[in-house]
């Protein structure tokens, strides 16, 4: 069995000059495409459960990760409208807590604050973000542009000592209160076709959490059967961040499947169930989207890989 499986993350008419979410109107071209050139399945009661296909068309699966509220508002609406089956993944301390993951809010931060100056102590800082002090607007959201891909390379202890300093520094922004769905929002998209997992108890890059990577699978799975009842099949790897303990420990917490953001189309005769591969889509063109989701992309990346 092949499946093509693709991530979303956030669906808004809203604009966010760091991390763009993907506006409904193309997020509904997508959908509709996706409808049209394959047949669009429910991801984890196919790969693991009693779905059959229906058609002899190709397979593809439609994710979602983080919790996001606009994706009730803009996202779900659509997916209904075209009949599509979805899966969301969702982090169980955002949900309880009512606040997106510390990726968005370091974001939030840097675009909202009014200071210029930024006093970061620590010796992970590479020479090309030592520099911490601005002119302008503009030049601190070009440097948190360069923070946040560094920063998901950082253990978690290293990570959390920056995010608290960046916090501390940048106090003259309230935190980005209700933008998660909340428990009863989760159980309502569960009723209507789209399959709940988990995306960890608070979203660290789980292959460099050892100390409490159990704690990670855990608690988020019990957390989201207590609040919906079942529990939860597929964990959602943030950053697609996992090595073998991860995939083990996993298995051991009771998951069934465990998804990766590694390019590609699922194989059930080459990839391992802890191991499952995703296309994530952006905030692009369409022409460019298409092209993902085809894989004109990823073939390119592979020849240039070979050359």
């Amino acid at each position: 069995m092949k499946i093509r499986i693709f991530l979303f993350h956030r669906v808004s008419p809203m604009r966010d000059p760091l991390w763009d979410p993907m506006s409904p109107a193309l997020f509904e071209r997508i959908v509709a495409y996706l409808g049209k050139s394959y047949e669009v399945v429910p991801l984890e009661r196919t790969l693991i459960g009693d779905h059959i296909p229906l058609s002899k068309k190709e397979l593809c699966a439609i994710t979602f990760d983080d919790g996001y509220k606009d994706f009730i508002n803009y996202a779900f609406p659509i997916l209904k409208k075209h009949n599509c089956p979805s899966s969301m993944y969702v982090i169980s301390d955002c949900v309880d807590q009512n606040l997106p993951p510390w990726t968005y809010i370091i974001n939030h931060l840097f675009i909202n604050t009014s200071h210029l100056l930024l006093d970061i102590h620590s010796k992970a800082l590479p020479a090309n973000l030592s520099k911490t002090t601005w002119n302008n607007s503009k030049e601190r959201i070009g440097y948190a542009r360069k923070l946040s891909p560094f920063m998901k390379q950082l253990n978690n202890r290293e990570r959390v000592l920056i995010y608290e300093q960046i916090q501390k520094e940048f106090n003259d922004v309230d935190d980005p209160h209700d933008m998660m769905m909340s428990w009863d929002n989760i159980r309502e998209i569960g009723r209507n076709g789209c399959e709940i997992g988990s995306h960890s108890a608070s979203h660290p890059l789980l292959a460099k959490k050892t100390n409490e990577l159990e704690h990670e699978l855990t608690a988020s799975a019990e957390k989201i059967k207590t609040e919906t009842g079942k529990f939860p099949l597929a964990i959602s790897y943030p950053f697609g961040n996992y090595n073998d303990t991860v995939k083990t420990m996993s298995e051991n917490a009771g998951y069934k499947t465990g998804l990766t953001v590694n390019y590609g189309t699922y194989n059930s005769d080459v990839h391992h169930l802890f191991e499952i591969p995703r296309i994530e889509l952006y905030s692009e063109s369409f022409f460019k989207s298409r092209l993902r989701i085809k894989g004109y992309i990823e073939n390119t990346r592979k020849i240039i890989k070979l050359k």
